[in-house]
């Protein structure tokens, strides 16, 4: 990575996967959570 728009783009992505992979494994959760705000999550 050379410039910032480089490093940018590497967090954004560091970050999706990891959320990615927490919400795989806590669907449960983010349903309620979503729900609590008034959302339905298929």
């Amino acid at each position: 990575m050379n410039t910032f728009p480089e490093a940018l783009e590497a967090f954004r992505t560091a970050m999706s996967f990891r959320f990615f992979n927490w919400l795989t494994q806590n669907r449960d959760v983010f349903a309620f959570y979503k729900a609590s705000k008034g959302f339905i999550w298929g």
